[in-house]
């Protein structure tokens, strides 16, 4: 928090409040009109309205400020809520948000600020989707949903390593699809891992799941990419495994951001965001963009983040959006090690 103060009344005018870390250092503008803040990597401006003079005097004191109410601004720590799921959907120009405090909202995705709030969960939320006639679905503790891969008018949830399919408009047992279980390996369902995203690829080819740890600093330990030809083609109760197509993709992805045309959009554990194409990929590398520093990750959730169709890149962090265009322009080839 930083305070500012009448120099001779020693009243207090203008406060800001602050949830980001520990502040470092200040220092006002050569003019005397801004305030500067320093706090680890990030740096803001303010500009006080208790800073500005009376143009026909200099010397008349600010005192006469000081029966005026407190000015305020920024936000407290605890009025910030978490964002705990993201979803785009390139039909719609905005983009769902799921918060810790079971609120579903709209935000503008091209400034990233908050348009309405939808609704509220009974607790909260860890997925949204939207199928194509408009309906929107939110799940809270326990499972992950997405529109079914191949089956539009189906919505599928994941919980633990089963997945189960339900018709979209009364939410009754599919009559198409039989519950399936897919084995991404080892660890993948147990207590150090938590199942933090679900992917359609659109096309119906590939489900992928990204994972994260529970505990520490890595947002992502595990990404699991199944080829859903198989998946989808199989009988109720079978386990599917993984395609060994991405094994070695895989190994290099710390968080899913989406897919955009036939590509997929990560980001890597160099903090580089990347993509490859799904139809062409044959396992021997991947196209890497823009570098992303971590002012722009984590949160209690580890890295949440999306791919727009205009090919904005949109990170979740401290109950707000940041928005990165252009970055997608640039490319670098990767070769990915075989075995």
């Amino acid at each position: 928090m930083v305070q500012i103060f009448d120099f001779e009344s020693l009243e207090l005018t203008y406060r800001i409040n602050s949830y980001d870390v520990e502040l470092k250092s200040l220092a006002f503008s050569r003019d005397g009109l801004r305030l500067v803040d320093i706090r680890d990597t990030k740096s803001k401006v303010w500009e006080p309205a208790c800073l500005v003079r009376k143009l026909a005097d200099e010397e008349i004191s600010l005192s006469d400020m000081a029966t005026l109410p407190v000015t305020v601004v920024g936000t407290r720590d605890d009025e910030l809520v978490g964002i705990t799921a993201i979803a785009y959907y390139p039909s719609v120009p905005a983009i769902f948000v799921g918060k810790d405090d079971g609120r579903v909202s709209v935000y503008d995705k091209s400034t990233g600020k908050q348009v309405s709030v939808l609704y509220f969960h009974g607790n909260n939320v860890i997925s949204v989707v939207r199928n194509e006639n408009g309906i929107l679905a939110s799940a809270g503790a326990g499972g992950r949903i997405i529109v079914s891969p191949g089956h539009p008018d189906e919505i599928m949830l994941f919980a633990g390593s089963e997945a189960r399919f339900y018709n979209w408009e009364d939410l009754s047992d599919s009559t198409i699809m039989p519950p399936i279980h897919l084995n991404c390996g080892q660890k993948a369902f147990s207590e150090e891992l938590d199942l933090k995203r679900l992917i359609n690829t659109g096309n119906g080819k590939c489900l992928i799941a990204d994972f994260r740890r529970c505990h520490g600093d890595k947002s992502a330990a595990q990404v699991a990419i199944w080829d859903m030809a198989t998946a989808l083609g199989g009988s109720a109760g079978n386990e599917i495994a993984t395609s060994s197509l991405y094994k070695h993709l895989s190994g290099n992805i710390r968080c899913v951001l989406g897919i955009n045309g036939s590509r997929l959009v990560f980001l890597d554990r160099g903090l580089w965001v990347c993509s490859v194409d799904l139809g062409t990929f044959d396992g021997s590398g991947y196209t890497r963009h823009f570098f992303v520093t971590n002012d722009f990750l984590g949160g209690d959730v580890g890295v949440l983040g999306l791919i727009t169709s205009e090919r904005y890149v949109v990170f979740a962090k401290d109950g707000e959006l940041a928005v990165l265009m252009g970055g997608m322009e640039f490319e670098d080839i990767v070769r990915l090690e075989k075995d």
